[in-house]
Formats: C-alpha cells, structure tokens, sequence
C-alpha cells in the first residue's frame, strides 16, 4: 500500500521527468497522459489491488523515463567534449571502409542505433541494439542504404508499433 505522500512524490517525479522532454509534442502528450492517468485513479482507495499494481507501473515507468534521460544527458556530455574531428572521423568509418574490419563493425552498429532513435526517440536501449543487429545480419550497414533499400517485408524482428513507425518515416523520405 502506498502513502498518500508517495504517490504524490511519483506524480512530482512524473510531472518532472515529462517537462525534461526536448520535443514539445511528446512533452504534452506525456503530460496529459500523466495528469489524466492520476485523475482516473484519484478515488481508488490505496489498499486495492489495483491501486498497487498502478502504482508500482507508475513508479516503473517514471524510472524508465528518468534512465533514458539521463542517458540523453550523458550523451550529449560525452559529444560536446568530443572534438570535430574525432566525430567525423568515427562517423566515416563504415562509409568510407579505409579502416580494418574490427573497426567498422564497431561503428556500424552505434551509426544505426543512432538512427533508430532518431526515428523512434523512446525506444528501448536493448530493443535499438537486437534492430540494429538483425539490420547489420541482414545487409542494412549505413544508414544510407537503409533509407534507400529498407521495406517493410524487412522489419518482420521489429514490434508491430516500431515497424510502423520506420515505415511511415521511410514513405516520407521516398516521398520528397
């Protein structure tokens, strides 16, 4: 059972984690989602079982949103101490294939996860890396062979949710 001072620290902390979003779209939607998943659970008394189970789902995903976030800080820590150059040149290797093998595969992989999550910004770190394998073990190696090869019959390993989404980005980019 959950104390009325808990969940209001979880709605504080989802409230928070929904105003760190940098796209303005995906931060209103979070946070009307938020508000409204509390107002509909506001009258449960707080030793039903529903009521626990929607509060250790609240507490779950709020610590899932704060991880990628963090994450995301990290990053972007990590990218602006990195130089220029060292950018580039990382970013090259699996274009260019001057380099050995070891070394392309190593950056192939970051290059499409990178991608991935461009395309689909709350996705999963486990689920960006079994995608960017299964594009990698199936020839998709750069990013621009998978905008201009990719179809759908190719995104069978993906959720359904996903697939729809690279799918409706990929038309887009056909498109113009």
């Amino acid at each position: 059972m959950a104390s009325r001072q808990s969940i209001k620290g979880l709605y504080r902390r989802c409230i928070q984690s929904a105003n760190r979003i940098p796209d303005a779209g995906q931060r209103q939607t979070y946070l009307d989602y938020v508000r409204d998943g509390f107002r509909r659970k506001a009258n449960l008394p707080r030793d039903t079982r529903e009521a626990v189970v929607a509060f250790k789902d609240g507490l779950d995903q709020v610590v899932d949103m704060e991880y990628y976030q963090k994450m995301a800080m990290i990053k972007n820590k990590n990218s602006s101490s990195t130089n220029s150059v060292g950018i580039q040149s990382a970013v090259s290797i699996g274009h260019v294939g001057a380099s050995t093998e070891g070394e392309i595969s190593t950056a192939q992989p970051s290059e499409i996860v990178g991608w991935l999550k461009s395309q689909l910004p709350h996705l999963r770190a486990e689920d960006a890396k079994r995608y960017s394998k299964h594009l990698i073990d199936d020839g998709f190696d750069s990013v621009d062979f998978i905008m201009d090869e990719l179809g759908d019959e190719d995104l069978d390993f993906m959720k359904k949710a996903h697939r729809r989404v690279i799918v409706r980005h990929l038309e887009k980019h056909l498109n113009r």
